[in-house]
């Protein structure tokens, strides 16, 4: 089952990438959590229920719990009342609170781990908080799906492969639907997979359109998605022209849906400069980027 609800990784489980295999198994959203996907895996399941949030679905004896809780409070002010809970606060005040403590300034970035709040531990108080909280997680910062050129791997293994796209696919699996429709602002950088991160591929499986990770995550965005802005960065080693494979990755990248859908270099949100779109466009013609813009940019309302 996937969990709805689950914070963001904090700052110091992403800058421990690097440094810990493990983190692909156990510690991605620095909690405990049903969704883990082997590093061999490709296929991970999508069905099944969600539930509105993850606050007690993966700890053990769930129904002992919850039939303890079922009656319990969303605070402890009730406890006292002369006590005033944090819910006991005007929903003003609480989104301010929420807003200094989950809000960034940049990118939450899977590229290189950086910009993970140190507060979305916030979101485990209680359910009322978590369903609050989350929109302003989710909905008010702006994410970077990159791929990440580190390698990972179980202890056991003499060869660790590069995490490329993994990380992104955990994470959203881990998050669950819910939750991914709370995304507003996203970046998708896609890059080739490298050399010395892969060598038992050939050039042509190393192609981030060959990604099978990649393609699950742009189906997850399909189905799940609602993003009001979208920018798209294509930076493979060729230029997209006709192949199979490369029509296939822009027919499943068509069907997203956004309002807003903008192409250069993925980490800034702003309007490109005609010299860094002159270095990027080489690689996605203008004339496919339009037809993207026809098939993903929604309607807009009369």
């Amino acid at each position: 089952m996937e969990h709805e609800g689950a914070p963001v990784p904090d700052a110091a489980s992403a800058n421990a990438r690097n440094q810990s295999p493990a983190l692909m198994e156990s510690d991605m959203l620095a909690q405990p959590s049903a969704a883990s996907i082997p590093l061999n895996s490709t296929e991970p399941s999508l069905h099944g229920s969600y539930e509105d949030s993850h606050y007690d679905d993966h700890r053990p004896n769930k129904k002992a719990r919850h039939d303890s809780s079922e009656n319990a409070p969303d605070n402890d002010s009730s406890l006292d009342p002369k006590k005033i809970g944090f819910m006991d606060l005007p929903l003003e005040i609480r989104q301010q609170i929420y807003l200094d403590a989950l809000k960034i300034t940049g990118n939450i970035d899977f590229f290189d781990g950086t910009g993970f709040p140190h507060s979305s531990g916030f979101l485990r108080v209680n359910k009322a908080v978590c369903r609050e909280a989350r929109i302003v997680l989710y909905g008010e910062n702006r994410f970077l799906f990159d791929i990440n050129y580190s390698k990972v791997g179980e202890y056991w293994e003499e060869d660790w492969k590069e995490a490329g796209y993994r990380f992104v696919r955990k994470f959203l699996i881990d998050i669950g639907p819910i939750n991914t429709s709370l995304i507003k602002n996203l970046g998708i950088c896609f890059r080739d997979s490298s050399r010395s991160g892969e060598p038992r591929l050939d050039v042509e499986q190393r192609r981030f359109e060959r990604n099978s990770d990649l393609l699950w995550i742009l189906e997850h965005l399909r189905r799940h998605g609602r993003i009001q802005k979208l920018k798209l960065q294509f930076s493979g080693n060729r230029v997209f022209k006709s192949r199979d494979s490369e029509e296939v990755f822009l027919d499943a990248l068509a069907t997203i849906k956004t309002d807003h859908l903008a192409f250069g270099h993925a980490h800034t949100e702003g309007v490109e400069s005609a010299a860094n779109l002159n270095s990027l466009r080489h690689r996605l013609p203008i004339k496919k980027e339009d037809k993207l813009k026809e098939s993903m940019v929604r309607p807009r309302a009369l």
